[in-house]
């Protein structure tokens, strides 16, 4: 039997009370509810079945109705579903692929005209995401990819046919010639031609709009080029101003001080990587009036950073000196940009960049530990960065990214405290998303990513 179909067997909606366990709301301010219950709820509109938190509290204070199922979680503590706000979802984190070169170019374009890779490619996406949902992942947003191939999935997975996160997705990228992730991305020059896909995007039923507006690390050439501005403003703020037009946030590639001011004066809602950043730019993201919302998040990667430089000097990952070089670069911009967040009231975002090697699908709990390395926050700070934070961040904190009423049941059980040691969320041992449980949750680890470090 196919992994999503054992995985969507093991998965139900009903009403259910999950008692004794020691809640971690997701809210910076609250404290443990321990002794606590959760009661969720799950009603069916238009054939599609919701489940809702209606009750969450001490145990003392809540009452069981009779219908509920209940679960005694014997003192384990829960937490809000992980959000993982950059992801390249078709990508599993293997060891040793290759990152650029006009041979893989040339083989990526022969492959996106496959039917059979197609398949291929779609049949990867819902096993990554699989492995995702039983990591306590329960949103994922993917950062480009070419196909569509998300789009389709995440109406599966809305249909309930399939297991998964919820999926948000900006489909392909939408980048100048020459610019940073060009094989997954739309080439658009001028304007009106990222107009164009921004409109074509939109057609396809993406949840937001990517743009890459500075260079990258993966495909960089010469030392300084990652971070190097490659869109002019008038087509960052061309491209804002039709994602707004629509309702839809715009994220951007940044990964240079320049850049990041060009990117939030046109308008964008999501600065991806980062970077240090000025008083004019501190002053800009929390008000922005070009922005969707009247302020710009940030999403720092640092697992992709430290996963180049660790296993690339190993000689594990195949990757030039230069774009080693340029890692070193952005992961100490990053640091910088996301420590100035932290100090000035900036939304931060919590995402791991998975498509680098060694860095899957499944392990974003590592992306905490990094938090808590380089930005010195607590455990409890850092799991709010990654729950109620990143949802306010990408624009899903009505619906999810903390465990109280009127929210998704989007939530993690974990045996051991995670405020003592965050490698607790490396292994739940139950899952609900959107109600649906998956009370033995099993992670298909990638070969040889779990064997290193990248910490």
């Amino acid at each position: 039997m196919p992994l999503a179909n054992q995985t969507r067997e093991k998965m139900s909606a009903h009403k259910i009370a999950f008692t004794e366990g020691n809640i971690i709301d997701g809210c910076l301010d609250h404290d443990v509810i321990q002794n606590g219950t959760i009661l969720v709820n799950s009603a069916t509109d238009e054939g599609r079945t919701y489940s809702t938190i209606d009750q969450v509290g001490s145990s003392n204070d809540i009452e069981i109705p009779g219908d509920y199922r209940v679960i005694s979680l014997n003192g384990r503590y829960v937490l809000p579903g992980l959000i993982n706000c950059h992801a390249h979802l078709p990508f599993d984190g293997t060891p040793k692929q290759p990152m650029s070169g006009k041979k893989v170019e040339k083989l990526i374009r022969k492959l996106k005209r496959s039917t059979l890779f197609q398949r291929a490619y779609a049949g990867k996406l819902k096993k990554n995401m699989v492995n995702a949902l039983n990591a306590g992942i329960t949103t994922v947003r993917g950062m480009a990819e070419p196909l569509y191939a998300e789009v389709a999935l995440r109406k599966e997975q809305e249909k309930g046919l399939c297991a998964a996160p919820r999926i948000i997705t900006a489909g392909p990228g939408i980048c100048p010639t020459g610019g940073h992730a060009n094989l997954i991305s739309w080439i658009a020059d001028g304007p009106w031609e990222f107009r164009k896909y921004v409109r074509k995007n939109i057609h396809e039923e993406v949840d937001f709009i990517k743009i890459l507006s500075t260079g990258g690390v993966t495909d960089s050439r010469f030392v300084g080029e990652a971070g190097r501005v490659i869109m002019k403003p008038e087509e960052i703020e061309a491209a804002c101003d039709e994602a707004h037009r629509n309702n839809m946030l715009v994220a951007s590639h940044v990964q240079s001080p320049l850049g990041m001011k060009e990117a939030i004066k046109g308008g964008v809602d999501t600065i991806e990587h980062g970077s240090d950043f000025d008083d004019e730019t501190a002053d800009l993201m929390l008000d922005n009036p070009k922005s969707l919302r009247g302020y710009t998040a940030v999403v720092p990667t640092f697992s992709a950073a430290q996963a180049i430089i660790g296993r690339a000097g190993e000689g594990i990952i195949t990757m030039t000196n230069v774009q080693v070089e340029n890692s070193k670069i952005i992961l100490e911009r990053m640091v910088k940009g996301a420590r100035a967040c932290l100090d000035k009231g900036i939304r931060i975002g919590v995402g791991n960049d998975a498509i680098v090697p060694y860095v899957t699908q499944y392990n974003l709990w590592k992306e905490l530990v990094l938090l808590v390395k380089y930005l010195g926050i607590s455990h409890h700070h850092a799991i709010h960065l990654a729950t109620l934070s990143s949802a306010k961040a990408i624009g899903v904190d009505q619906t999810t990214g903390s465990i109280e009423p009127g929210k998704s049941a989007d939530f993690m059980v974990v045996d051991q405290n995670p405020l003592d040691d965050l490698k607790a969320l490396a292994a739940p041992s139950m899952v609900c998303c959107m109600g649906r449980l998956i009370d033995s949750p099993v992670i298909r680890e990638v070969k040889g990513v779990d064997t290193h470090r990248i910490i």
